[in-house]
């Protein structure tokens, strides 16, 4: 059987288009609530995970990039997906 590495995820903030139902969640687990996905900039994280509707992967995606995160997302990327040249 292989070994498997521990692995240590802490939930840091949440940015949701939908506030109210964030706002909600993250309480729940005591989790920070960022008013835009900039401001997850300001956060010291290293990963963002994108699970918006299909339309918005594109530019969160590169958004978040920018800031300098890693960035998994959720499929498909963007459609149509000859715009995932971007």
């Amino acid at each position: 059987m292989p070994k498997r590495l521990p692995v240590t995820i802490e939930v840091r903030g949440s940015c949701d288009l939908w506030g109210h139902s964030c706002a909600i969640a993250c309480a729940d687990y005591d989790v920070a609530v960022e008013a835009t996905l900039e401001a997850t900039g300001t956060v010291d994280i290293d990963a963002i995970i994108l699970t918006t509707p299909d339309q918005y992967h594109c530019d969160q995606t590169l958004r978040a990039a920018a800031a300098g995160k890693h960035v998994l997302v959720e499929k498909p990327w963007r459609l149509p997906s000859s715009s995932a040249t971007e």
